[in-house]
C-alpha cells in the first residue's frame, strides 16, 4: 500500500484500521480515550506519503479528518478535490463528536455512508458559490454517518445547513 499513497486523495479508515496502515499498535491506542496529539501522530506518515485526506472514524467518537496539503491538490490538474480543498489550510485538522442518536444503532455500513457523506460534501458549493470548509464537510460526513446507523432519523434527515450551523444551502 506504501508506494501507493501518495496518489490517494481520500482515506478513510477506522481507528483499528488506521493503525494497521500507520503501522501503530492498535493495542497501545484507543478510539475513545485517543488524544488529538495521538490522532495527528496516527495519520502524519499518511499525510507526509502524500494523501490528499484522511478520514479516520473513530465509533462512538466521531471522527478526525485531515488534510494533507498542496501535493494532494496539484494532482490530476486539481479536479473536485483540489476546488473543495482551496480554502483548507495545510496540515488542518478536525476532530468531532458523534452526533447523538436516537434509536436502536445499526452500525453496519456507517464507515461507507460516512465516505459518501464526506465526498458529497467535497463537491458541495454554498449560497456564496464557495465550498464548505473542512470542519463543514466532516459535519456533513457524522450526519449521513448518523442517518445511516440510527433508523429513528431516516426519515427525517438533517440538511446541509442544519449540519452545518449556517445557510450554506445551494447545493452541487
Amino acid at each position: 500500500l506504501g508506494p501507493a499513497l501518495g496518489k490517494v486523495d481520500l482515506l478513510h479508515a477506522n481507528f483499528e484500521e488506521a493503525c494497521h496502515i500507520s503501522g501503530r499498535a492498535s493495542g497501545s491506542l484507543d478510539e475513545e480515550a485517543a488524544t488529538d496529539g495521538e490522532l495527528e501522530a496516527l495519520v502524519a506518515p499518511l499525510l507526509e506519503a502524500g494523501v490528499g485526506l484522511v478520514a479516520i472514524t473513530l465509533g462512538r467518537a466521531g471522527a478526525y479528518v485531515a488534510f494533507g496539503g498542496e501535493g494532494a491538490t496539484s494532482r490530476q490538474g486539481g479536479g473536485a478535490f483540489a476546488a473543495a480543498a482551496a480554502g483548507w489550510r495545510p496540515g488542518e485538522a478536525v476532530r468531532l463528536p458523534a452526533l447523538p442518536v436516537v434509536g436502536e444503532v445499526n452500525a453496519n455500513g456507517a464507515g461507507d455512508a460516512f465516505v459518501a457523506g464526506l465526498l458529497a460534501a467535497l463537491l458541495w458549493r454554498g449560497a456564496d458559490g464557495e465550498p464548505l470548509t473542512l470542519e463543514q464537510a466532516a459535519r456533513v460526513a457524522l450526519g449521513s454517518a448518523q442517518q445511516r446507523i440510527d433508523p429513528a432519523r431516516r426519515e427525517s434527515p438533517e440538511s446541509v445547513d442544519a449540519l452545518c450551523g449556517e445557510n450554506v444551502s445551494r447545493g452541487v
